[in-house]
């Protein structure tokens, strides 16, 4: 499952893949897409952790985006209890477009979000890949 943040008409700020368990080729592939659609800004999610993706800018393709850290989902999404990991994610998303504050704990495990995610999700609406009635192709 994809979930796309973004301002309205505006080009993705935040990427947001969930798997049960992804792989390299998955990891690759998202990227990509984060190249291609000009969004500087990935996560991807499995029970057990977080991948928090960032383009550096240091390349001219897709190599310029870097795994800059790896969180546990549990830490990540310790506000959001309820419901399986789909759902929980995207509640959290929804938090954080919203009010950050009743998405993110302030424990130390998730500072990383707080310099490149956070703002990138203020204010975005979600788009749900998969024929959802608020999705986009992107």
């Amino acid at each position: 499952m994809r979930i796309v943040l973004a301002l309205p008409g505006a080009r993705p700020s935040v990427m947001v893949d969930i798997h049960s368990n992804f792989s390299e080729q998955q990891v690759q592939d998202l990227k990509q897409t984060m190249y291609l659609q000009r969004c500087a800004n990935g996560l991807i999610f499995s029970p057990e952790k977080c991948l928090v993706l960032r383009d550096t800018f240091l390349e001219m393709g897709s190599e310029s985006i870097q795994v800059e850290k790896t969180l546990l989902t549990d830490d990540v999404l310790n506000l959001v209890r309820a419901g399986n990991l789909e759902d929980r994610v995207t509640t959290w998303l929804a938090l954080l477009s919203s009010s950050w504050s009743h998405a993110l704990s302030t424990e130390k495990a998730v500072e990383p979000l707080f310099y490149d995610i956070v703002p990138a999700a203020a204010g975005t609406e979600l788009y749900v890949m998969g024929g959802t009635p608020r999705s986009r192709s992107w």
